[in-house]
């Protein structure tokens, strides 16, 4: 399977007790499966989640076949076209899974850092618009499919013709001339840092840290599904 792409999440809240973490982790699964389904065109798919306590930690992420994206691309009007439409959409249903997330904690000033990371889908995209650009050729971006992919790739012949039709159909942007400019020389009395004097600073008292007392168990919930209409499958565990 290939990654389509993935969210992680950290919310800075007390830990919670092991069944309201899994109670939160089965309901923000639920909600992400469901609208996944509705809004992702692919025919098939895993998804996985992960939940720890500390700050509240999560991650969801999203695979699929190259066999079933390819069947899914072959329903566009071209194969970039395709692309774009559903790395679109696998990022709208990362947003929706990182916004449910936070809903429950909105409550009172909270820290909350999120970040989105594309999947193979996103990086062709990136790779599309480099060649557009001249910043790269065809081949150049075949062969880094070819190494994103990996294995998958020899296994996935259909889709790697396609991409490298597609990439050697792209209309290029025009060239542009650069045009010869005057290169002014920094003084060189701006390039000099100024020189340290004085006696060296006397380091200041530091007192020994205290004992930590052990931190209290916490735990973790894995949920996945490895198919679209797969069991859902979970585990706690404890660290």
């Amino acid at each position: 399977m290939i990654d389509l792409g993935s969210v992680t999440f950290v919310i800075d809240v007390s830990p919670l007790p092991r069944p309201d973490l899994e109670a939160y982790s089965n309901d923000l699964f639920d909600q992400w499966a469901l609208r996944t389904a509705t809004n992702l065109d692919l025919e098939d798919y895993a998804l996985s989640l992960d939940v720890e306590e500390g700050s509240l930690k999560g991650r969801a992420k999203i695979l699929a076949k190259v066999g079933v994206v390819m069947a899914t691309l072959a329903n566009y009007e071209g194969f970039f076209a395709g692309v774009k439409r559903i790395e679109s959409q696998v990022q709208a249903v990362s947003d929706f899974v990182s916004e449910r997330a936070v809903a429950p904690f909105n409550s009172g000033n909270r820290r909350v850092v999120v970040r989105k990371r594309r999947g193979v889908l996103g990086q062709v995209q990136d790779l599309f618009v480099r060649v557009q650009r001249r910043e790269m050729t065809a081949e150049q971006a075949t062969r880094v499919v070819e190494e994103i992919l990996g294995s998958e790739a020899e296994s996935s012949p259909e889709f790697m013709k396609s991409l490298k039709d597609s990439l050697g159909e792209v209309r290029l942007h025009p060239e542009q001339l650069m045009l010869p400019i005057e290169i002014l020389e920094m003084p060189r009395a701006m390039l000099l840092e100024p020189a340290e004097g004085g006696a060296p600073k006397k380091r200041p008292f530091e007192p020994r840290p205290k004992p930590v007392a052990p931190s209290p168990e916490r735990f973790k919930v894995e949920i996945w599904r490895e198919s679209k209409k797969g069991k859902k499958l979970i585990t706690v565990t404890a660290f």
